[in-house]
């Protein structure tokens, strides 16, 4: 197997107005490329109506990549589990994706 059989190139699955692009390529196996994302109708405080942008996408502080895993992460903590509880999220991304910066 060449790379290509097993990677694919990682697009965000709804655009955030105003962010930039990450500027790593980021990869993600076939198999979770060929999965469609989730369907997500949170927003976060980025990308809520802001004229100039929010001070954190105009400075470029955060990638669209990065914005997409907030969106997610906040999307998911609205939920609460049978018991009350808030429900987590996982944030599994490799080296070099900005974990630190999405905290």
């Amino acid at each position: 197997d060449t790379q290509a059989d097993v990677f694919a190139d990682y697009h965000t699955s709804f655009e955030i107005p105003g962010a930039l692009p990450h500027p790593a390529d980021v990869v993600e196996s076939q198999s979770l490329a060929s999965t469609p994302a989730p369907s997500v109708v949170y927003k976060s405080v980025y990308e809520l109506e802001h004229w100039p942008l929010h001070p954190v996408l105009r400075a470029g502080k955060l990638s669209e990549l990065q914005l997409e895993t907030v969106s997610l992460c906040g999307a998911r903590h609205t939920r609460l589990l049978p018991d009350g509880r808030r429900a987590g999220f996982f944030l599994g991304d490799g080296a070099g994706v900005g974990k630190g910066r999405q905290i």
